[in-house]
């Protein structure tokens, strides 16, 4: 494991003292031991006595061992094709992103569940593989059984003929012998993440070559060529803590061998286990002392997709809210607090700023650079669309975050932030002294702003930002002088965008909610918009469809969208929409149920730009399957245009139509 060294002389000095499971010498007394969980300081390599003494506080700590000996609240646990084909929605380029469903033009992979409605085998976690040419309809060609979980989650990645499944799922238990329990049992479970490696150079004949496990919970993955990236955090913990003798337990702990703490990697048809990480390679905050710690790790392991045999992995001891993965660096951030408590103890979560670790991505590794922080958090934002308030460019880091006060109002601002050593320093913020302007409209009667930011995006040196409370105010933002980014432009239509995304030069489509003004025909609904934003001063709404009473997932997870560019002026785009509707049973009584609909656009950009609604196919039951479970659930709806036919994936099965008509569809395939 390659990593550069920041070490201090207090860190080296204080950590070293104790020498961690080297030190036979057992503690007379109970040290007064800190839980560091949301340190801003740069992080540091660390060596393995040093990382053994800060993991095992942190364990100790998280059991109950508490601080200064007194007793504390538990914290809660490709196939040659040439009709066109749309992919992945990703966010950033040269950066792949899993998915439930991968197509190479041809051939078609699921990621299946057991979940919701399936006519195969439903007790392990598999991965349906369709033939979309060789019949007028998709027909299933090959069935790969990637886990022997029934219930894992499961996304997909494909590579040159290499299918990847990426899969997470819990080991269940009881923390003791149930027998003698008076009360309920505590259920003690542990994440673990599957990755299993399928060649599908031949999709008929394709199996299952290579399985392995590691210890963890996934926080997410991509793929940059022919390397996977991992992200997993992980709660260290041990079984021999009792309250009874707290002492005893803490030396106990000390002696014990760090590695047999740590997490895994298992190759699961070979059953050959290493460490998932050594104790030599890990990063520490900076500000670490010998009486700190910490009980959870985040790992990035990096796997060669050809030889997974082989993996390397950077380990982090510090909390991890999420990530933003550039094509050359990795950044984790976490939130901190005011009054430096930790979230799970905070009765209302309101969080001061955010702590940001970049790492660079290289041949050698995943390195540490660079510790920052920003003020506020990322506002109304789920965890699949979090990445989207972040952007790099030219190795500046753009992020955009929201402060909120009851007294001063709303304040939301992009920051820019740059490398210098070990620290990642501000460049510029927006608003500023120089543009002091507002994001987000200031209402009169309070003089402060009370809307909050919907949606933000990137593109080159232009962000846009959506800002909503009554209607929708589309912000510009110039990034061209990375010193003095500034408001070029706005404009505002009733209901907001959650999703924005750049349709060729100058055009830029929302997705979001159609919110009904005062005595308005229109109902309330999913709101498609098309906006003219050439001029940055000027942005104009060309058009906007809504689905009265509709809501879509896109709102929440961008890679619901399916998009492909026929030419330079046409392009075609699905997103799938969700309606709630009842259906009367008696007098008395009525049952509520969802329709399922994929609706398909139409993008022409020229003088008069359009966008055209082309219809919905809706994933309805013309012939019977033998399940009583549901078809799908919403979230994991996906579409694919292939040349001029229409695929809407809703649950295991596939329903197929022609573009122009995609109501007149067929299926379940």
């Amino acid at each position: 494991m390659n990593y550069k060294i920041w070490l201090s002389l207090p860190l080296a000095a204080g950590l070293s003292a104790c020498g961690g499971s080297s030190n036979n010498e057992e503690n007379k007394t109970l040290p007064a031991l800190n839980a560091l969980n949301n340190s801003t300081a740069p992080l540091q390599a660390s060596s393995a006595a040093q990382f053994s003494q800060f993991v095992k506080n942190g364990i100790f700590i998280a059991s109950g061992g508490g601080k200064n000996g007194e007793d504390v609240s538990e914290n809660p646990a490709a196939t040659t094709v040439t009709t066109p084909y749309s992919g992945t929605n990703q966010l950033v380029d040269g950066v792949s992103q899993s998915d439930r469903i991968k197509f190479d033009g041809r051939y078609l992979y699921i990621a299946g569940t057991t979940e919701v409605a399936y006519e195969g085998d439903s007790s392990k976690t598999f991965v349906r593989v369709l033939d979309t040419v060789a019949d007028e309809v998709p027909v299933q060609v090959n069935e790969l059984i990637v886990s022997d979980s029934a219930f894992a989650s499961q996304n997909l990645y494909l590579q040159d003929h290499q299918l990847i499944s990426v899969l997470m799922d819990y080991d269940y238990g009881f923390a003791d012998d149930i027998s003698i329990q008076s009360i309920q049992p505590q259920v003690d479970y542990q994440g673990f993440i599957e990755l299993a490696f399928s060649d599908v150079s031949m999709p008929e004949q394709a199996a299952v070559e290579k399985r392995f496990r590691m210890d963890g919970s996934l926080v997410g993955s991509r793929l940059i060529g022919d390397t996977l990236y991992v992200i997993a955090e992980h709660t260290l913990s041990y079984s021999g803590y009792t309250d009874n003798d707290r002492l005893a337990s803490y030396n106990q702990l000390m002696d014990m061998d760090v590695n047999a703490l740590l997490p895994t990697f298992k190759n699961l048809q070979t059953n050959a286990e290493a460490p998932l990480v050594a104790a030599d390679s890990c990063y520490l905050p900076a500000d670490a002392t010998a009486l700190d710690g910490y009980h959870g790790l985040t790992t990035i392991t990096q796997v060669n997709i050809d030889t997974p045999d082989d993996f390397k992995t950077t380990c982090v001891s510090t909390r991890t809210a999420g990530f933003y993965m550039s094509a050359t660096a990795l950044y984790l951030y976490n939130y901190t607090f005011a009054d430096n408590t930790d979230e799970v103890n905070t009765a209302i979560w309101q969080p001061h700023g955010l702590v940001l670790h970049q790492l660079t991505l290289n041949n050698e590794g995943v390195t540490y650079q660079a510790t920052g922080e920003v003020e506020g958090q990322l506002a109304q934002v789920s965890s699949n669309m979090a990445a989207t308030r972040f952007d790099e460019q030219d190795g500046m880091l753009r992020v955009f975050t929201s402060k909120y006060d009851t007294s001063m109002g709303n304040s939301h601002k992009l920051h820019i932030l740059k490398p210098e050593g070990n620290t990642l320093v501000t460049v510029a913020t927006l608003p500023n002294d120089k543009y002091p302007t507002p994001i987000g409209k200031v209402n009169p009667q309070t003089n402060q702003v009370d809307e909050d930011v919907y949606a933000v995006r990137y593109f080159g040196d232009t962000a846009y930002v959506v800002t909503f409370r009554q209607i929708d105010p589309l912000y510009v933002l110039d990034l061209s002088d990375v010193t003095e980014p500034k408001m070029v432009g706005s404009l505002e239509v009733p209901g907001f965008s959650s999703y924005l995304h750049p349709i060729g030069e100058g055009l830029l489509l929302g997705v979001g909610q159609h919110v009904t003004e005062p005595n308005s025909e229109v109902a309330s609904g999913t709101q498609v918009s098309l906006f003219d934003v050439a001029d940055p001063a000027a942005p104009k709404l060309l058009k906007a469809h809504i689905f009265e009473g509709g809501f879509t997932p896109l709102e929440y997870d961008y890679r619901t969208l399916a998009m492909l560019k026929d030419n330079e002026s046409v392009t075609r785009f699905t997103l799938p929409i969700v309606y709630w509707t009842t259906e009367q049973e008696s007098d008395a009584s009525s049952t509520w149920y969802t329709a399922n609909d994929l609706a398909a656009f139409e993008v022409v950009q020229g003088v008069d730009s359009t966008l055209t609604y082309r219809g919905s196919s809706r994933a309805a039951l013309t012939s019977p399957i033998s399940n009583d479970k549901v078809l799908g659930y919403t979230e994991a709806d996906r579409g694919l245009i292939q040349g001029d036919k229409l695929l809407y994936i809703h649950g295991n099965y596939v329903w197929q139509s022609d573009w122009l008509t995609p109501q007149n569809n067929t299926g379940p395939h």
